[in-house]
């Protein structure tokens, strides 16, 4: 993969760690436009995150930001990602033993026949 998803409005641009450095620091060099209003704030954080990972040797390669770039006018409309891989874990055996199941918790909860202040009803 390129870095780069094409849908009919528009394209995501994998942001890499260089990327990300200039956005953070607020600087706009790859020639697409800001919106009014970009970058938010949750954009710089995730940007300094991108250039956090690759510089500690973890870069999140295609797991991490895309700029949403409008094809209408090439402007950067949003950013859109993940924060890092998936993870693998699989679950324990007693976690897939559990009778908590799909079909158990659809069920409603059994009425105690006894009711918790020892009234005349649970007696009979």
């Amino acid at each position: 993969m390129d870095g780069v998803l094409h849908t009919a409005r528009l394209e995501l641009i994998l942001l890499g760690p260089e990327r990300a450095r200039e956005v953070a620091s607020g600087r706009n060099l790859n020639g697409h436009p800001w919106a009014d209003g970009y970058p938010l704030g949750s954009t710089l954080l995730r940007a300094e995150l991108t250039s956090a990972a690759a510089a500690q040797r973890r870069p999140l390669g295609a797991f991490g930001t895309y700029q949403l770039i409008r094809r209408a006018d090439g402007h950067v409309i949003g950013d859109v990602g993940f924060m890092g891989r998936p993870t693998t874990r699989v679950p324990s055996r007693s976690a897939a033993r559990s009778p908590r199941t799909h079909a158990a918790r659809a069920t409603p909860p059994r009425r105690s026949r006894r009711c918790s202040a020892g009234c005349a009803a649970s007696r009979a």
